[in-house]
């Protein structure tokens, strides 16, 4: 006599995912042999968290729109997009503005295959984008998650990516949209003139295509010939986008372009009504009207002029153009599966992509009123990871992953094909000197802005290139050890966090404002560009101890975090199972490591009343010695502080080691058939650069 041979199947173990299945061995014959096939339980009853699985046959059959993985985070009740969520449908760049339970957008965490996936500096922007046809499946948990799971206090989603298997597979695909299949934008069919003519089509064209291909890796006769060993899966995918966007906007006139301004006057046969709010240039020297309303054109204003502003193309002084704007997103990722023994088993994943668009107008990082000056912006992402398991013995296993990821964006300004000029450089007839002699060998144009004395208000600029880029390293190491009734986990997260970026300051190239309420004006904003006669100026540089010293500063940041935790899941009862532990989060403070340093803060204490900034009616500083307010705030002092110098902490941040996390939860079946559980935990969650905590 024995007992029956049992044989479970139909059981499917979700990433994250806590499972208790009861098997019961019955006396009986050696040769006798039970099968149950498909009875798992419905709800998960182990876990207070709660949390959604979504696999990876939802995800190769859901209509995703621009097949944005990240999308699928919006199926889980809870999940809201705000403000900063990337509608655009390219799926591959922008910042994952999703709110979880009202949670803020950074406070989420993302992670592949156990490894950290987020630009920390960024809102929580993401490092790498993982193509869908990679994903495996991702769990998203929003709430009464245990000690082992930390880093940040809003929801975590664990994505887990495909591996190779004994057989092999493969795919190929592509997925098309174009302007050939879409309508016309309406508003550029409204506009268009003359009366007839022929609109220009906005372009639409995305390409979304690649292949992927998994199997076995092995030598016919030689090595892993069983198929058991070793495994890979490859994939790669590019997207290509071509995407109009719509410019409606005024421009100077052909004859304004050459100085006349006669188009104004009703008594010139040049009068043109349907030119609206036009001022006619008054010559401040004299007070009189410019003889035949003829404006001399400065060289210099000349260069300005043919950088940023178009020619009309819409009427006298319209232009409307439904340009272009490309991105470009290629991926590549390797995963190589081995088991060393049967105890043993570990895995590589790389993975890198790199995209690239065409800024268009009005974008954050420049100013411009049409498409004559634009920028590329690039931003490559490399994730990789190291996970390392191995089961000592039934009930003891022990998981180990070491990962590093890093994103890189860089800005580069470039003029726009309907440029008069063709560039946004300085001509060599230029001969107008900034403010600041260390910023006079920047090859920019100044920007500028006119407004007022003619319909429109408009302008161009194009800052000098920006960098950023945030390489980090993680580990993490989970133990789990099965005791009666109690599975408990110990573990540690660890990373040494970096974040290179260029500050952004007023611009070193300068900028220029043209407006007919400043004391020098002609009473046209676009006369006054020609004579030079600026409204205001600003002009910025990066400084060391008050000396200007040209360009943008740039910010070295670093951190380290380190978090223990110990957590234990206690089967109390066959329908009742606890969730308690406990995680500490030792956060050194975030601060620039540079030399020297760009950290600096206000503190109020330090401030004295008896010194403060006196402005003029301009809003410009003024010294007076005598009476103490002589500080202009160039260096340090009355409240301004250098983080990390006579006493004032790195980072002026006080260090906080108060940051002991205890979790509870609960999830009961109330009875024990495994379709109805009851859940509810608490816990206390601590944000990784802040002094306070979250709690609920």
């Amino acid at each position: 006599m024995g007992f029956q041979k049992l044989v479970r199947s139909g059981i499917t173990l979700a990433v994250g995912q806590t499972l208790h299945v009861d098997l019961q061995l019955a006396v009986g014959q050696v040769t006798q042999e039970v099968t149950v096939t498909g009875n798992v339980p419905r709800v998960e009853t182990e876990s207070a968290v709660v949390s959604d699985v979504v696999t990876g046959s939802q995800i190769a059959n859901l209509d995703l729109n621009g097949r944005n993985f990240v999308a699928l985070a919006l199926l889980v009740p809870g999940a809201a997009p705000g403000g900063w969520w990337d509608s655009s449908a390219t799926g591959v760049t922008g910042w994952l503005g999703i709110s979880f339970n009202g949670g803020r957008y950074e406070y989420n965490n993302w992670e592949v295959d156990g490894r950290n996936n987020t630009d920390e500096g960024s809102a929580g922007s993401l490092n790498t984008y993982p193509s869908l046809d990679t994903i495996a499946e991702f769990r998203i948990s929003t709430s009464n998650y245990g000690a082992e799971m930390g880093k940040h206090s809003g929801a975590t989603i664990e994505v887990a990516t495909k591996s190779g298997t004994r057989e092999f597979h493969g795919a190929l695909f592509e997925y098309l949209r174009n302007d050939a299949l879409d309508a016309n934008d309406w508003f550029v069919n409204r506009q268009i003139a003359p009366e007839g003519g022929k609109a220009p089509k906005r372009p639409l064209k995305w390409n979304d295509y690649g292949y992927d291909l998994g199997g076995p890796f092995f030598i016919p006769g030689h090595y892993n010939t069983a198929k058991n060993k070793t495994f890979f899966f490859w994939s790669q995918n590019w997207r290509k986008y071509r995407e109009g966007t719509v410019i409606s906007a005024l421009t100077p006139s052909r004859l304004m372009r050459q100085g006349n301004f006669s188009e104004c006057d009703p008594a010139s046969p040049n009068f043109n009504p349907d030119i609206w709010g036009c001022n006619l240039p008054v010559n401040p020297e004299t007070g009189d009207f410019f003889p035949g309303h003829l404006v001399p054109i400065d060289p210099n204003s000349k260069a300005l002029l043919d950088a940023f502003l178009p020619l009309p193309n819409n009427g006298v002084m319209g232009y409307i153009a439904a340009p272009t704007v490309p991105q470009d997103w290629r991926q590549e990722q390797i995963r190589v599966d081995h088991n060393l023994t049967e105890k043993t088993r570990v895995f590589v994943r790389y993975t890198q992509d790199a995209w690239g668009k065409l800024l268009v107008p009005g974008w954050a990082y420049y100013f411009n009123s049409y498409n004559t000056a634009t920028q590329k912006m690039d931003g490559p992402g490399k994730s990789t990871v190291l996970n390392l398991t191995h089961s000592f013995k039934p009930n003891l296993m022990n998981e180990f992953v070491m990962g590093f990821t890093m994103d890189e964006i860089a800005i580069l300004p470039r003029a726009g094909s309907v440029s008069p000029a063709g560039s946004l450089n300085k001509p060599p007839t230029w001969t107008a000197n900034g403010l600041l002699p260390p910023n006079r060998n920047n090859p920019l144009l100044p920007g500028i802005f006119l407004c007022g004395g003619v319909p429109f208000c408009v302008g161009g600029d194009a800052r000098i290139s920006w960098f950023n880029s945030n390489p980090i390293i993680t580990w993490k190491d989970n133990l789990a050890w099965t005791v009666a009734k109690h599975t408990l986990k110990f573990g540690f997260f660890l990373e040494k966090y970096r974040k290179n970026e260029q500050l952004y300051t007023a611009n070193t190239q300068g900028f220029m404002e043209f407006f007919p309420w400043s004391s020098v004006t002609t009473g046209n904003g676009l006369a006054d560009l020609y004579l030079g006669r600026i409204g205001q100026y600003t002009e910025g540089t990066g400084t060391i101890d008050g000396r200007p010293v040209g360009g943008y500063p740039k910010g070295h940041w670093r951190m380290t975090v380190f978090e223990p935790y110990f957590q234990d899941d206690w089967k109390v009862t066959r329908r009742l199972t606890l969730n308690i532990g406990a995680r500490y989060y030792l956060f050194t403070r975030i601060h620039d490591v540079s030399r020297p340093t760009v950290d600096a803060a206000f503190m109020p204490d330090l401030y004295d009343p008896a010194r403060e900034a006196l402005l003029d009616a301009y809003g410009n500083l003024v010294k007076d010695p005598a009476s103490g307010h002589d500080h202009d705030y160039t260096t340090f002092g009355n409240g301004l502080v250098e983080c990390g110098t006579g006493g004032i902490p790195v980072g002026c941040t006080a260090p906080y080691y108060w940051t002991l996390a205890p979790r509870f939860g609960f999830a009961y079946d109330p009875r024990g058939t495994g379709k109805t559980v009851i859940r509810g935990g608490y816990g206390i969650y601590y944000e990784m650069g802040k002094r306070s905590r979250v709690q609920r």
